[in-house]
């Protein structure tokens, strides 16, 4: 089933996905390139130094509760994954598209909990196609997820945040007509505040 057609010379101009993995990979670890927050700042100008509280948590002490992580300072996307830390979310989504003798409605469900800074997620997705009459319906994959930061850099002004973590998608199968295999997703995230 085809759901786009693309021209020939259109899809000669996309990059394969493969040259994109490297410079993902190199800006989502751009953050670990910055400089360490130091655990002194310069002070007056003769020269003494006042002392910061330290602000570092977690495993090697790499995340900072300076960071605007999952305060709500990271915007929801409305078409890709969202990163940020969701304490309690509960969800719903629909998306309908229509093109002559093709319909699609789209709905999931999506339940997110957070502990700590891990936030687990379970959405179940269900789906109904009309193709020139032709009905394709069913649930998709449940997926179950989780993410978590592994690194968090706050510069001194607050003016830069960035939160680099990790995260993990499995799709489980219902065995409908839209889902017959499992699905595993592993991601990397980059989160820039303020």
């Amino acid at each position: 089933m085809k759901l786009l057609q693309f021209p020939r010379e259109f899809i000669r101009l996309i990059p394969s996905p493969r040259t994109f993995a490297p410079l993902a990979l190199i800006l989502g670890l751009s953050g670990l390139g910055l400089t360490f927050p130091h655990s002194a700042s310069a002070g007056p100008v003769d020269g003494t130094a006042t002392v910061e509280s330290d602000t570092r948590y977690g495993l090697f002490g790499w995340l900072d509760h300076r960071s605007g992580y999952g305060k709500g300072v990271f915007p929801e996307p409305f078409l890709v994954d969202d990163s940020d830390l969701e304490v309690n979310e509960l969800r719903f989504d629909w998306l309908h598209t229509a093109n002559h003798s093709f319909h699609d409605n789209a709905f999931k469900a999506e339940i997110e909990k957070g502990f700590g800074p891990l936030t687990v997620e379970v959405e179940v997705p269900f789906e109904r196609i009309s193709e020139s009459g032709k009905i394709t319906q069913g649930t998709d994959n449940v997926d179950v997820g989780a993410r978590v930061p592994f690194y968090q850099y706050v510069g001194r002004d607050g003016f830069v945040d960035s939160t680099v973590g990790v995260a993990i998608e499995i799709g489980i199968p219902t065995h409908s007509s839209l889902s017959k295999n499992t699905e595993i997703v592993p991601k990397l995230f980059n989160d820039q505040g303020r």
